[in-house]
């Protein structure tokens, strides 16, 4: 990273993202990175940083030491990684089985240990068994960042910064009036916050009326997930709640076409302001709804590195089924696949296969030969090849109905 830092030729970047890297890294390496970014961030550029939250993380740590040095000093002799972990949490449940007084102490960590289950092995060497696992207040994350030059936006999850989700009246009125470093150390305290994932920006002013007019004539958006599985459910730490149809559901109705729109175009076609049009479609963006267009300035290399792209993954989820999202030339972002039936199914429409029975028949052939069972859509598990064959013809129904005038939409089929 250091020699990467420091030769001339890199340009500058608009974004720099850091997620999954900077509390399990020694204090150096902290410091290349803050320093990569002071000299390699653009004037207006913006930074993605996830990490390790103080208080939250902290209760944990008392178990995430003892589960490290499980692993070093009881599990050498184990040589398959999925075998020491699986000895690892057999042990942490026997010793909890003790009612150790730090459960009581740390009330969250058994609960925490409990998610473990069913994890990729890799997930849980990386989080809890790295060298370096640190965590942080906002207030010392501000003190890394802020000699940059960079000012804080906000959270990339805009539900976390949802007041009425987050917070009661009473916890409102206690950090209103604090400034920004302070603020969010107590609000990371009322909710006993774990993980932050925080943007930041040089030279981050409000958006001027002019930018904001601009913004909405022109940018497009589509939905991102097909019509029928809308959600218009959005959770915060403290509560969760359904959005208002009369200003949400609305708009998605008008999306349901899949055709891209402008911003402009849906508040004339609703009689909305500026203000209601910008705060829907930024809702709706972070909940996983609606996706902003990229700009098509190299739309047919993006559709070959895209093609390109999913063929691979593709190839790769039909044999490990743990790969879930394809690329959308589209929207320039991923787009989720949500179980090894699509998979499977828009694998086949690709290979020329399209009708009903034979993108069932395709599906069934593959869970055949890798002896898969499969869990039916009214909650039984499918027996023989009978069963599979009929609850595959009617997934291949709602994939014709509803997958693929989405994926093609999106340009994926």
């Amino acid at each position: 990273m250091r020699k990467l830092s420091n030769v001339d030729e890199l340009p500058k970047f608009d974004l720099i993202a850091i997620h999954g890297i900077y509390s399990w890294i020694d204090e150096k390496n902290q410091s290349i990175i803050n320093d990569f970014i002071d000299k390699h961030l653009s004037s207006k550029g913006i930074v993605y940083i996830s990490y390790n939250t103080k208080p939250g993380t902290d209760a944990f740590r008392p178990a995430q030491h003892i589960i490290k040095e499980v692993v070093e000093q009881l599990t050498s002799h184990i040589e398959n990684t999925d075998d020491k972990i699986k000895a690892t949490l057999n042990w942490m449940e026997k010793f909890h089985t003790t009612d150790p007084a730090y459960l009581n102490a740390f009330a969250t960590i058994k609960k925490r240990i409990d998610t473990f289950k069913g994890k990729d092995v890799n997930y849980i060497y990386h989080e809890y068994l790295n060298d370096n696992w640190f965590s942080f207040y906002f207030s010392e994350m501000a003190k890394n960042l802020t000699p940059a030059g960079l000012k804080y936006l906000g959270q990339s999850q805009y539900s976390d910064d949802l007041e009425v989700l987050n917070y009661t009246n009473e916890q409102i009125e206690v950090y209103k009036e604090l400034p920004t470093p302070l603020k969010q150390d107590v609000q990371d305290s009322m909710t006993n916050t774990q993980f932050r994932k925080d943007l930041w920006m040089r030279d981050a002013n409000a958006m001027s009326s002019e930018i904001k007019q601009e913004f909405i004539k022109n940018q497009q958006v589509i939905l991102s997930v097909p019509y029928e599985l809308v959600s218009l459910e959005i959770k915060g730490k403290r509560l969760k709640i359904n959005l208002s149809k009369e200003f949400y559901q609305v708009v998605v109705d008008l999306l349901a076409d899949y055709q891209p729109k402008t911003i402009e175009s849906l508040k004339q076609e609703l009689n909305f302001s500026d203000a209601q049009i910008i705060e829907i479609i930024t809702v709706l963006n972070s909940i996983g709804m609606v996706a902003l267009i990229a700009e098509n300035k190299n739309c047919e290399a993006n559709q070959e590195k895209c093609d390109a792209f999913n063929k691979i993954v593709l190839e790769e989820a039909a044999q490990q089924h743990n790969l879930k999202q394809l690329a959308s030339p589209v929207i320039a972002e991923a787009i989720v696949m949500h179980n090894l039936v699509i998979t499977m199914m828009i694998k086949a429409y690709k290979e020329g296969i399209t009708t009903q029975k034979d993108l069932g028949q395709y599906v069934v052939k593959h869970y055949i030969k890798k002896g898969f069972g499969l869990r039916k859509s009214d909650g039984g598990v499918a027996a023989s090849e009978t069963e599979l064959t009929k609850e595959m013809k009617s997934r291949a129904k709602v994939f014709i109905n509803t997958w693929l005038p989405f994926f093609k939409a999106h340009k994926i089929l």
